[in-house]
């Protein structure tokens, strides 16, 4: 918890120890040692750091030397702590407060509070939330520290924290809205209630930001996000900006909201599972069926499915309309004839967002499944699968990408090549800012102009080998995978039985150069059912079953190296090809005998 000393700040580390940044020189100014357990709260007057520990104990700190002057030991943990001139006001977890005169060492009970919730010093005054109530207490140090109550109020039981602007009283809820309360007037800010799913711009070049609860328009002036308005929405789905609408889909119907006004213009009764849109075109997803409208907001066409629509990505630069349905699989079809064009099948579970690459050369679909994939978009071949819990995906460049998964991670070709310690679930890039949300919660970062202007035409680029194996003959990957799905019975996956034996006579009848091929198609409960199936194969062909192990660690790394089956199936193999290599000297040596003897003979 960190506390500001004028243009310096502490911050405290997660072994215990305290760093004080210098923010003009932007370089780390003191180190505190001292202390390994977690601390709860800390404070500062400029002179001195107080801190309390997870371990019932008061630390104190000179700022300037960093020697560690005192500790003391309580029998309860400290909640907060404040340093008041030559006094230490601490409040205990269990509610119960001391104050400490640090040159004396006097200790004295104050009062003790119920369930609290905030506790804040402001202007000299001490305020105290509980659940039930604001107390605000004026700070006495002449004689003796005295805190004398001002002034207490009634709060609702949703109040969280508290702060103060000038005169006005702003409360925080727990369903993330502000609730300013002056002597005239109280004015209630609602935020997102529920998680964020979308951000993105409108022709105004406002931030738009959506949930299922609302659609909050935001203006960003100077990095800072200013509220313009907001849309209540009931059950929300989806949500885009197209021509001059706000275009909101719930689970019971589409409306279309003015740009100015943010009146609504037309309402049509659908249960949306997804939008998109292009320039003239807008895709909306609705139970077995995408949707098109035109500008003029008219329907002028349809696209059934025998399977659910879970996610619509439209480019009409390149004159693809691609469709994700409950099935896993995701759909490639050409507009505006609407044939199809391939089928991207290696999900376990629905896809639920689909990037394209500026180049349209690629395609990134996330999965339920905790999994992203990168395909080709020419061939519809499978590139990379990463094991990635998150909610979307964004391109900077041709080759780099951006994943929000609990971290913000930089990918160039497939690799992680840099990482962000910060909360994300979802990041998206606009013109030179990155947003990134958490929850119900977003944050804006600058970007750097030399990651937005990369050079995508390097030489290392251009002489990187990406393997992008064309599965051409459908009956034997359908076979392939029909038998991995046979191998996974609702008892877990078999080991021993006929289906087991069917499995290799077919792989073995195959070129390794197809099977590889058809290993790029695999989910991550496929790569799984292999690794648990290959030991049976061991005895009968060990190097084909290293090749197979190796083209999945290629295609699959992350799925594979995860399983605790791996390193026992490596060592196996190991020891079964060092058996292999020591008979192959024993022929070796036999063969070359014979041939001697056969040569002596002949002489």
């Amino acid at each position: 918890m960190p506390a500001g000393i004028d243009s310096q700040i502490l911050s405290v580390c997660a072994d215990g120890s305290i760093i004080l940044y210098d923010l003009v020189l932007e370089k780390i100014k003191n180190r505190y040692q001292g202390n390994t357990y977690c601390i709860d709260s800390c404070y500062s007057n400029g002179s001195l750091i107080v801190a309390g520990c997870s371990n019932n104990t008061l630390k104190i700190w000179d700022v300037d030397s960093e020697e560690l002057k005192d500790t003391i030991v309580f029998d309860r943990r400290i909640r907060t702590i404040f340093l008041i001139d030559k006094y230490i006001l601490i409040f205990f977890m269990d509610c119960d407060t001391l104050i400490i005169d640090y040159e004396s060492k006097e200790k004295y009970s104050w009062v003790k509070f119920k369930k609290i919730r905030s506790v804040k010093i402001n202007d000299n005054v001490l305020s105290v939330l509980t659940n039930k109530k604001l107390s605000r207490f004026e700070i006495d140090t002449k004689n003796k520290l005295k805190l004398v109550e001002l002034e207490n109020f009634k709060t609702e039981s949703n109040i969280v924290d508290v702060d103060f602007y000038n005169e006005t009283i702003i409360y925080i809820t727990s369903d993330n809205s502000l609730i300013y309360k002056s002597k005239d007037n109280v004015h209630e800010i609602c935020y997102h209630k529920q998680n964020i799913l979308s951000v993105y711009s409108d022709a105004n070049e406002n931030i738009c930001t959506f949930s299922c609860d609302k659609l909050m328009i935001w203006d960003l002036n100077e990095n800072k996000l200013g509220l313009i308005a907001s849309i209540k929405v009931d059950e929300g789905e989806a949500s885009v900006f197209f021509r001059n609408y706000y275009v909101v889909g719930t689970k019971t119907s589409l409306t279309f909201y003015n740009l100015n006004t943010r009146d609504v213009v037309m309402t049509k009764e659908m249960n949306v599972t997804s939008i998109d849109a292009g320039e003239n075109t807008l895709v909306v997803g609705s139970e077995n069926k995408v949707i098109f409208f035109n500008e003029k907001l008219e329907v002028y066409d349809e696209l059934e499915s025998n399977d659910l629509v879970a996610h619509v990505k439209l480019n009409d630069e390149i004159n693809l309309l691609l469709v994700s349905k409950l099935n896993s699989k995701v759909y490639v079809y050409e507009l505006p004839t609407l044939d199809q064009k391939l089928i991207l099948y290696g999900h376990s579970l629905p896809v639920k967002h689909i990037e394209i690459s500026p180049d349209f050369k690629n395609v990134i679909t996330t999965g339920a499944d905790k999994v992203i994939k990168i395909w080709g978009l020419q061939f519809g071949e499978c590139r990379k699968t990463i094991v990635n819990d998150t909610q979307n995906t964004t391109y900077i460049n041709n080759e780099l990408f951006m994943v929000g998964s609990d971290t913000i991670k930089y990918y160039k070709k497939f690799e992680s090549i840099k990482e962000f310690k910060y909360h994300s679930n979802y990041v998206k890039l606009i013109g030179e800012n990155l947003f990134s949300v958490y929850e119900n919660s977003i944050s804006v970062f600058k970007m750097d102009k030399y990651e937005l202007n990369l050079d995508d035409s390097s030489e290392e680029s251009d002489e990187e080998i990406i393997k992008t194996t064309n599965v051409v003959d459908t009956y034997n990957s359908d076979k392939f995978l029909e038998l991995i799905e046979e191998l996974e019975t609702e008892k877990g996956i078999v080991t021993h039985n006929n289906t087991v034996e069917r499995f290799y006579s077919f792989i073995d009848k195959i070129n390794f150069n197809e099977i590889d091929s058809y290993l790029i198609l695999l989910s991550p409960m496929n790569v799984y059912t292999i690794l648990k199936t290959l030991p049976n194969y061991i005895d009968r062909n060990a190097i084909f079953i290293s090749r197979i192990l190796m083209s999945l660690v290629t295609q699959h790394k992350e799925i594979v190296t995860r399983d605790e089956s791996f390193m026992d199936l490596v060592n196996k193999l190991t020891v079964k090809i060092a058996e292999l290599r020591e008979l192959i000297g024993e022929n070796m040596v036999t063969l070359r005998m014979m041939n001697l003897e056969t040569t002596e003979e002949y002489e």
